[in-house]
């Protein structure tokens, strides 16, 4: 089915708005003509319109502002201590 940006924010995702809402239909429509089910089509475009943390150390300390260090590093897979230095030293990959 092809979306409008207006139509795929109505019915698919209501958070969506202006560029990103015809951004997702543009991809949810491609997907379609190329032969992906349409319930994948509007996930992978919702997914992508949401977009997505610029940097590992930038997602990290997203999830700090809710978390505590230790949920923070369980949700990640890694430890406390990893949580902590890389909040507090800027991190931006490990051992460095």
């Amino acid at each position: 089915m092809p979306w409008t940006g207006k139509s795929f924010a109505a019915k698919h995702n209501h958070s969506l708005s202006g560029t990103k809402a015809t951004k997702a239909a543009a991809q949810a429509t491609a997907m379609v003509k190329a032969g992906v089910p349409e319930g994948e089509a509007i996930a992978t475009a919702n997914k992508h319109a949401k977009g997505s943390p610029k940097s590992h150390a930038d997602h990290m300390a997203r999830l700090a502002k809710h978390n505590t260090q230790r949920d923070t590093g369980k949700a990640l897979g890694r430890s406390q201590s990893t949580v902590s230095r890389t909040l507090r030293q800027g991190f931006t990959k490990e051992g460095e």
